[in-house]
Protein backbone atom coordinates (compact mmCIF):
# COMPACT_ATOMS: atom_id res chain seq x y z
CA UNK A 1 0.00 0.00 0.00
CA UNK A 2 2.89 2.37 0.97
CA UNK A 3 4.99 1.65 -2.75
CA UNK A 4 1.20 2.28 -4.25
CA UNK A 5 0.70 5.25 -2.63
CA UNK A 6 4.75 6.41 -3.06
CA UNK A 7 4.60 5.31 -6.93
CA UNK A 8 1.00 7.44 -7.20
CA UNK A 9 2.95 10.64 -5.86
CA UNK A 10 5.87 10.23 -7.59
CA UNK A 11 3.75 9.91 -10.84
CA UNK A 12 1.55 12.98 -9.57
CA UNK A 13 4.95 15.29 -9.07
CA UNK A 14 6.19 14.39 -12.39
CA UNK A 15 2.98 15.18 -14.33
CA UNK A 16 2.86 18.59 -12.16
CA UNK A 17 6.70 19.85 -13.21
CA UNK A 18 6.17 18.37 -17.00
CA UNK A 19 2.80 20.45 -17.77
CA UNK A 20 3.39 23.17 -19.99
CA UNK A 21 4.44 26.72 -19.15
CA UNK A 22 1.35 27.83 -20.90
CA UNK A 23 -0.30 27.18 -17.16
CA UNK A 24 1.63 30.47 -16.11
CA UNK A 25 1.23 32.70 -19.57
CA UNK A 26 -0.37 35.24 -18.66
CA UNK A 27 -3.17 35.15 -21.28
CA UNK A 28 -1.37 34.61 -25.03
CA UNK A 29 -4.18 32.87 -26.54
CA UNK A 30 -3.26 32.09 -30.47
CA UNK A 31 -7.09 31.50 -30.89
CA UNK A 32 -7.90 35.34 -30.26
CA UNK A 33 -7.23 37.65 -32.70
CA UNK A 34 -5.70 41.18 -32.76
CA UNK A 35 -8.09 42.34 -35.73
CA UNK A 36 -10.51 45.12 -34.57
CA UNK A 37 -10.55 48.08 -32.75
CA UNK A 38 -8.64 48.91 -29.64
CA UNK A 39 -9.05 51.80 -27.46
CA UNK A 40 -5.60 52.45 -24.86
CA UNK A 41 -6.37 51.78 -21.34
CA UNK A 42 -3.16 52.27 -19.50
CA UNK A 43 0.25 53.19 -20.69
CA UNK A 44 3.44 52.42 -18.62
CA UNK A 45 6.50 54.11 -19.94
CA UNK A 46 10.53 53.73 -18.31
CA UNK A 47 13.65 53.26 -19.33
CA UNK A 48 17.11 54.98 -19.43
CA UNK A 49 19.50 57.46 -20.72
CA UNK A 50 22.91 57.85 -20.59
CA UNK A 51 25.15 60.89 -21.59
CA UNK A 52 28.38 61.03 -22.74
CA UNK A 53 30.72 64.21 -22.85
CA UNK A 54 34.66 64.42 -23.29
CA UNK A 55 34.91 60.78 -22.21
CA UNK A 56 32.64 60.93 -19.20
CA UNK A 57 29.21 59.64 -18.86
CA UNK A 58 26.00 60.14 -16.84
CA UNK A 59 23.43 57.62 -16.53
CA UNK A 60 19.55 58.97 -15.58
CA UNK A 61 16.37 56.62 -15.04
CA UNK A 62 13.17 57.55 -17.30
CA UNK A 63 9.36 57.23 -15.21
CA UNK A 64 6.61 58.29 -17.40
CA UNK A 65 3.38 58.33 -15.45
CA UNK A 66 -0.02 58.46 -17.89
CA UNK A 67 -1.39 61.74 -17.51
CA UNK A 68 -4.58 61.22 -20.43
CA UNK A 69 -4.87 59.28 -23.76
CA UNK A 70 -7.67 58.88 -26.47
CA UNK A 71 -5.23 56.63 -28.50
CA UNK A 72 -7.13 53.95 -30.49
CA UNK A 73 -5.98 51.73 -33.41
CA UNK A 74 -7.52 49.59 -35.51
CA UNK A 75 -5.66 46.27 -36.82
CA UNK A 76 -7.56 45.66 -40.15
CA UNK A 77 -6.65 42.42 -42.74
CA UNK A 78 -6.68 41.89 -46.54
CA UNK A 79 -4.25 43.65 -46.51
CA UNK A 80 -2.79 43.91 -43.54
CA UNK A 81 -3.32 47.70 -42.90
CA UNK A 82 -3.71 49.63 -39.53
CA UNK A 83 -4.81 52.92 -38.90
CA UNK A 84 -3.73 54.82 -34.99
CA UNK A 85 -5.75 58.12 -33.83
CA UNK A 86 -5.52 60.27 -30.60
CA UNK A 87 -2.30 60.48 -28.65
CA UNK A 88 -0.89 59.53 -25.34
CA UNK A 89 0.33 62.24 -22.47
CA UNK A 90 2.57 61.33 -19.77
CA UNK A 91 4.86 62.95 -17.24
CA UNK A 92 8.01 62.23 -17.74
CA UNK A 93 10.61 62.54 -14.32
CA UNK A 94 14.15 61.75 -15.16
CA UNK A 95 15.97 61.40 -12.27
CA UNK A 96 20.58 60.82 -11.79
CA UNK A 97 23.56 62.42 -11.04
CA UNK A 98 21.92 64.20 -7.88
CA UNK A 99 18.98 65.36 -9.95
CA UNK A 100 15.60 65.18 -10.81
CA UNK A 101 13.41 66.70 -13.20
CA UNK A 102 9.79 66.64 -14.22
CA UNK A 103 8.43 67.52 -17.27
CA UNK A 104 5.00 67.29 -19.57
CA UNK A 105 5.27 65.22 -23.00
CA UNK A 106 2.38 65.40 -24.93
CA UNK A 107 2.01 63.38 -28.10
CA UNK A 108 4.25 60.65 -26.93
CA UNK A 109 4.73 59.00 -30.01
CA UNK A 110 3.16 54.93 -29.65
CA UNK A 111 2.14 53.59 -33.40
CA UNK A 112 2.65 55.69 -36.65
CA UNK A 113 -0.97 57.05 -38.01
CA UNK A 114 -1.25 54.30 -40.39
CA UNK A 115 0.68 51.43 -42.26
CA UNK A 116 0.67 47.82 -42.38
CA UNK A 117 1.75 45.12 -39.84
CA UNK A 118 1.96 41.62 -39.48
CA UNK A 119 2.21 39.08 -36.69
CA UNK A 120 5.17 35.96 -36.48
CA UNK A 121 4.07 34.40 -33.19
CA UNK A 122 4.30 37.26 -29.85
CA UNK A 123 5.96 39.96 -32.32
CA UNK A 124 3.44 42.29 -34.37
CA UNK A 125 5.62 44.27 -36.53
CA UNK A 126 3.98 47.41 -37.71
CA UNK A 127 5.64 49.60 -40.43
CA UNK A 128 4.55 53.18 -42.26
CA UNK A 129 7.04 54.87 -44.50
CA UNK A 130 10.55 54.06 -43.50
CA UNK A 131 9.96 53.17 -40.10
CA UNK A 132 9.43 49.67 -38.35
CA UNK A 133 8.29 49.02 -34.74
CA UNK A 134 7.88 45.88 -33.12
CA UNK A 135 5.89 44.87 -30.28
CA UNK A 136 6.05 41.81 -28.16
CA UNK A 137 2.19 40.45 -27.25
CA UNK A 138 2.31 40.13 -23.44
CA UNK A 139 -1.48 39.10 -23.54
CA UNK A 140 -4.10 38.50 -25.73
CA UNK A 141 -7.62 37.77 -25.01
CA UNK A 142 -10.98 38.80 -26.44
CA UNK A 143 -11.17 41.83 -25.03
CA UNK A 144 -7.57 42.74 -23.54
CA UNK A 145 -4.29 43.21 -25.77
CA UNK A 146 -1.04 44.10 -24.06
CA UNK A 147 1.62 45.03 -26.18
CA UNK A 148 5.42 45.77 -25.10
CA UNK A 149 7.64 47.91 -27.03
CA UNK A 150 11.75 48.61 -26.47
CA UNK A 151 13.22 51.59 -27.84
CA UNK A 152 16.90 52.33 -28.52
CA UNK A 153 17.59 55.97 -29.80
CA UNK A 154 21.14 57.62 -30.07
CA UNK A 155 21.16 61.47 -30.41
CA UNK A 156 24.55 63.72 -31.38
CA UNK A 157 24.56 67.10 -30.23
CA UNK A 158 27.43 68.20 -32.50
CA UNK A 159 27.83 71.88 -30.49
CA UNK A 160 29.04 69.98 -27.66
CA UNK A 161 30.21 66.67 -28.50
CA UNK A 162 27.96 64.76 -26.53
CA UNK A 163 26.02 61.74 -27.44
CA UNK A 164 22.99 60.42 -25.55
CA UNK A 165 21.78 57.10 -25.91
CA UNK A 166 18.16 56.25 -24.33
CA UNK A 167 16.61 52.82 -23.75
CA UNK A 168 12.81 52.83 -23.40
CA UNK A 169 10.11 50.31 -22.51
CA UNK A 170 6.93 51.09 -23.04
CA UNK A 171 3.58 48.85 -22.08
CA UNK A 172 0.48 49.77 -23.59
CA UNK A 173 -3.10 48.33 -22.40
CA UNK A 174 -5.60 47.88 -24.51
CA UNK A 175 -9.15 47.45 -24.73
CA UNK A 176 -12.31 46.52 -27.11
Amino acid sequence: MQKALGLGLCSLFIFLISCSTEINDPGINNSFSVLGYWVALEVDYSGSSTVTTAGQSDEFQLNGQLLSTDLNVAFMQTPNQFVSNGQITIELTTSGNGHTSTEVVPDLEIFQTRGTWSRNDNIISVSSSDTLKEYTIEELRPNRLVLVHNGTKSVTDQETNATTQINTETRIVFGK
